[in-house]
């Protein structure tokens, strides 16, 4: 879990330089494609819960009552049980608390109705100060759930600006990598362009 949190999305940081005078809290969780534990949505419930309670000193009682309906941590409770007790987290009125959920579209196909279930059919309904950003690809099965949500701000990213800076990014790397930039012109060119275009806005 720890080794998934090295990796911070810009996003993260910029959430929580704008708020660093504030009591808030983050959690975030990235789904990658290549990693099947990773993929899975008791872990994804989990590492949020582990990242909302590592802000307080002492465990909130609802990460208590969990730890303790587990027989201590000897037992591993369901998804629903873990989405339950992530929304309890979320009840605290005294501070804000604002949850990243990134490539939405890595979520397995066959996992993502019980995700709508577990979150989706929850954050309309639920109070609390929190708030969630998704972020994903078109998938006609993300699109059509989320506009189904209460309150749904839509911001779609414009994959030729993407791709300009992956593009950007590699032709810099490539300038300072000691071996890539003795290449031709040629070969850097179709590097750059098959990257930037295999990134899909992404």
């Amino acid at each position: 879990m720890e080794q998934l949190l090295k990796t911070r999305s810009t996003i993260v940081d910029y959430v929580q330089q704008a708020t660093k005078t504030k009591r808030i809290r983050i959690a975030y969780y990235y789904f990658d494609f290549s990693d099947k534990d990773i993929q899975k949505l008791d872990n994804l419930l989990r590492c949020l819960i582990w990242q909302l309670c590592n802000h307080d000193e002492q465990l909130p009682p609802a990460a208590s009552s969990l730890w303790q309906s587990c027989d201590n941590g000897r037992k591993q409770a369901s998804a629903q049980v873990l989405a339950d007790t992530l929304f309890d987290l979320l009840q605290d009125s005294d501070r804000q608390d604002y949850v990243v959920i990134d490539a939405l579209d890595e979520c397995p196909i066959e996992s993502r109705e019980l995700f709508y279930e577990l979150f989706l059919d929850r954050i309309s309904d639920e109070t609390g100060l929190f708030n969630f950003l998704f972020t994903s690809r078109k998938e006609s099965d993300i699109e059509q759930r989320m506009t189904e949500l209460k309150k749904l701000h839509n911001v779609p990213i414009l994959t030729g600006a993407v791709d300009a800076d992956v593009r950007l990014h590699v032709s810099r790397f490539i300038a300072k990598n000691r071996i890539m930039k003795t290449w031709s012109k040629e070969l850097k060119e179709e590097i750059e362009v098959a990257i930037s275009g295999g990134a899909q806005g992404m």
